[in-house]
């Protein structure tokens, strides 16, 4: 049954809603949900998954490469675990919300973390018997956890009101920054654990990587009640001028129709889609920069082994990025609501100007300053995820929320996976400077077009 608000004012839909003023929900002669209460229990349990689920990621992150190099016979071939990965995003990003989008937000994540932990026992299997496809299936299955993590942001914003959402969704991927300093590690500490019983210690990562995972899905599945975006549905008044809910098997279809019609979700689209290509293109292929110079440097002056601060500088510049990408997060949420969520759409994507500006002028021995560019890069995509993210939400009606919101983040993988196939042929063609200037001329009209179109109308 319909549920009914117990207050005078109604929330309403995107292009005429309200703050949440509104507390509690009754549906037929169920108790009153005090949704303030929900919200919270929400982003408490989102935000405890997330630390799970992102260590998991944090740990495929540190060993995925080494091990597919290790088994198989080419660097190349090697390159096939980055393609999959980007392939099995995309698959489950839309896989993701369309059972989002029919069944909810609790089904979805849980089914993702799931696949991801079978994805982890399969790489096992492959590193312990030395097979290197059977290391590409779990490797695919694996990147399931990517999709899962970045799509736990929207399940924070179902129930928030306007002025939240942003810090809501800030919230849940600040608690990736977990994943991002403890993964590594932990994957280091579940290798010597069983490599003391006698087992590969890269399937030892991939073990504990699976283990975060089940935790992961085990805290949406218990916790994640009731569910946020069903009860959103219930508690939201429903927009008549809006598409009716689709039907199973079209709800891309719907959510992609939903952000065709609004240019406020078609910028926050391009934005998301622009500042996460910019920053895969150029952190992917940093390293790289990086490793080049310092070799050449060291042969030059005739050093033997510069391998080891190579690969400490290396380390030190990620580290940087990941800081930005993600512990700056809750400023970017109270930014987003104080300035507006298109402002700082704008303002991130300059700072992603700035740094790539900047970047494209350093040597790869510039350790420190290359942390510098690369720290902006990540907090200039932060801003523009959080409220990319925000603005999205805001622009759909309820009904199609999920479905768009699994349309966006499917084209934001895309942009990433032919950001890395594009920078990898531009970085050998022209060198790393233009591979930075590449990726200025996709950024600018976006910025402009942010910075210059048509704003909102003032809600009544």
């Amino acid at each position: 049954m319909r549920g009914t608000l117990l207050a005078s004012t109604p929330i309403a839909t995107p292009s005429k809603e309200r703050a949440l003023s509104e507390s509690r929900l009754t549906a037929g002669a169920a108790p009153a949900i005090d949704l303030h209460a929900t919200q919270r229990r929400t982003l408490t349990t989102l935000s405890v998954s997330q630390v799970f689920g992102s260590i998991g990621v944090g740990v495929g992150f540190a060993v995925s490469a080494l091990v597919a190099t290790s088994l198989s016979s080419s660097p190349a071939q090697a390159g096939l675990l980055q393609g999959l990965s980007v392939v099995g995003t995309v698959a489950a990003t839309i896989l993701l919300a369309r059972v989002s989008a029919s069944r909810g937000r609790r089904p979805g994540l849980a089914i993702g973390y799931v696949v991801a932990a079978a994805g982890a026992l399969v790489a096992v299997v492959g590193i312990t018997s030395h097979q290197f496809l059977v290391f590409l299936v779990g490797g695919a299955l694996f990147s399931v956890a990517n999709a899962t993590t970045l799509q736990s942001r929207f399940a924070a914003a179902d129930l928030a009101p306007p002025h939240g959402r942003a810090a809501g969704i800030a919230l849940v991927l600040w608690m990736s920054t977990v994943g991002a300093v403890v993964g590594p590690n932990l994957a280091t500490w579940g290798g010597d654990v069983l490599a003391r019983r006698g087992i590969d210690p890269w399937a030892g990562a991939y073990v504990t990587a699976a283990v975060a995972f089940a935790l992961a899905g085990l805290v949406i599945a218990v916790r994640l009640r009731p569910d946020p975006l069903l009860l959103a549905r219930t508690a939201f008044e429903h927009d008549p001028g809006a598409e009716a809910a689709a039907p199973q098997g079209q709800q891309l279809r719907s959510g992609a129709r939903a952000i065709a019609r609004s240019q406020q979700a078609r910028l926050a689209l391009t934005a998301m889609a622009v500042a996460h290509a910019a920053m895969i293109g150029v952190m992917a292929w940093t390293p790289v920069h990086m490793a080049g110079s310092m070799a050449g440097s060291a042969h030059l002056h005739g050093a033997h082994a510069g391998g080891t601060s190579s690969q400490a500088a290396i380390g030190y510049v990620l580290s940087a990025h990941l800081a930005g990408m993600y512990a700056f997060s809750p400023v970017m949420g109270w930014a987003a609501r104080r300035l507006g969520e298109r402002t700082v759409v704008v303002l991130g994507l300059g700072l992603t100007i700035v740094s790539v500006a900047g970047i494209a002028q350093l040597p790869g021995s510039a350790g420190l300053g290359l942390g510098i560019g690369l720290a902006g890069l990540g907090i200039g995509w932060s801003a523009v995820l959080v409220a990319g993210s925000s603005l999205l939400t805001s622009s759909v009606a309820i009904e199609q929320r999920a479905a768009s919101q699994g349309v966006a983040d499917s084209a934001v993988w895309v942009a990433s996976g032919l950001s890395q196939v594009a920078s990898g042929w531009v970085l050998g063609t022209f060198g790393y400077a233009w591979l930075a200037v590449a990726f200025l001329v996709l950024v600018a009209p976006v910025t402009l077009w942010a910075a210059t179109g048509a704003r909102p109308r003032p809600q009544r």
